[in-house]
């Protein structure tokens, strides 16, 4: 009920039980991390590209600060936004962005949760990082052997255009995206280039163990700095912070403040670092450290989508089974349709 509720209004109409129709789960990671991609490039054509691009998203859809969101307010700021999927007929994709955020079915949210698409992003990233890695390890037997395949003038370290070629032509057709993501991974100093120490580094890391590094940073800033704000205005002070600009902080800020804080983990501050980079700007905002309060997100994500799915599968299938002891059935819009009819006898018009 909540879910097609989109106005908050505790009615439903018939049109809103109909949206159901076309509506199977919530988005996926993938989905999410496009719109991310998709919210950067305009903010690039904006000349924006050093500033947020979730700001124009949290504006259009919360233009007068209420700090809630409900569909109807997200539909309006997508459509404000001009993103293709607000301009199409119907709202089951846009439906499909929203639930991923309201992981409470309550059916609106606070303004800030928006900003957790970041952290979405960042998640598929990873995903595609741990994929590209398991494929070169099925076809070489291990990293090392892949990297002495791909590096041939022998000088120990390959460029991201190097990189690119060698694996097109040695694992055939893949994705770019992939590519650069995974490039991004292992290039821990910025250099546009990585060597085969760092290259072999993508072997003993796991996802969920660098999940598991994210929480105990988390929790350490949290226990020294009192709060993720302080602790980046302590980050942001460190080697190369600059003094003609918004505060940053730069990749060999974050390995110095991250010995400093005595952070020991698996992976390397460096690869945390480009987890939190989602951009991969070579620098965090205060938004960025600020996703680390939100960690617990991708486990209500996953736990949401996984009840959602079975809920929307269930009642489709009770309207299925109701359409069947009538002799009915017919498409599942007229389905929905005629169940939105006998509910509405049934409550005596007090909630459709």
């Amino acid at each position: 009920f909540n879910l097609l509720d989109t106005a908050g209004s505790g009615t439903l109409s018939v049109e809103q039980m109909k949206m159901l129709a076309d509506l199977t789960q919530p988005a996926m990671l993938k989905d999410l991390h496009d719109l991310f991609v998709w919210l950067q490039g305009r903010h690039q054509k904006k000349g924006k590209s050093g500033e947020n691009p979730l700001v124009p998203l949290l504006q259009s859809a919360d233009p007068a600060g209420t700090n809630r969101v409900n569909f109807a307010a997200f539909r309006r700021g997508m459509r404000r936004l001009r993103h293709p999927a607000a301009l199409g007929g119907g709202d089951a994709r846009l439906r499909e962005l929203f639930m991923c955020f309201d992981v409470e079915n309550a059916g609106a949210i606070q303004t800030r949760l928006l900003l957790c698409l970041k952290l979405f992003s960042a998640r598929y990233q990873l995903s595609r990082v741990a994929f590209l890695r398991d494929v070169l390890n099925e076809k070489f037997g291990s990293l090392r052997t892949a990297f002495k395949s791909m590096d041939e003038q022998r000088c120990g370290a390959l460029s991201a255009e190097e990189w690119a070629s060698k694996m097109t032509d040695l694992c055939g057709p893949v994705d770019s995206e992939d590519l650069l993501l995974c490039f991004h991974y292992m290039d821990k100093e910025g250099e546009r280039a990585f060597t085969i120490k760092e290259f072999e580094a993508l072997g003993s890391f796991t996802e969920a163990q660098l999940l598991e590094d994210l929480t105990s940073l988390h929790r350490l800033l949290v226990e020294r700095y009192g709060d993720l704000s302080k602790a980046f205005d302590a980050f942001a002070a460190g080697p190369g912070a600059p003094t003609d600009s918004a505060p940053i902080v730069s990749r060999k800020a974050f390995h110095v403040g991250c010995r400093q804080l005595g952070l020991k983990v698996a992976n390397d501050a460096r690869v945390i670092f480009s987890f939190l980079d989602s951009m991969h700007s070579g620098g965090l905002h205060q938004d960025d450290f600020l996703t680390l309060g939100e960690l617990h997100m991708l486990g209500k994500l996953q736990q949401s989508s996984i009840e959602m799915q079975g809920a929307i599968e269930s009642f489709k299938k009770f309207v299925v089974s109701v359409e069947a002891q009538d002799g009915v059935g017919d498409h599942m819009e007229d389905m929905l349709d005629r169940m939105h009819e006998r509910l509405r006898e049934i409550t005596k018009g007090e909630l459709f």
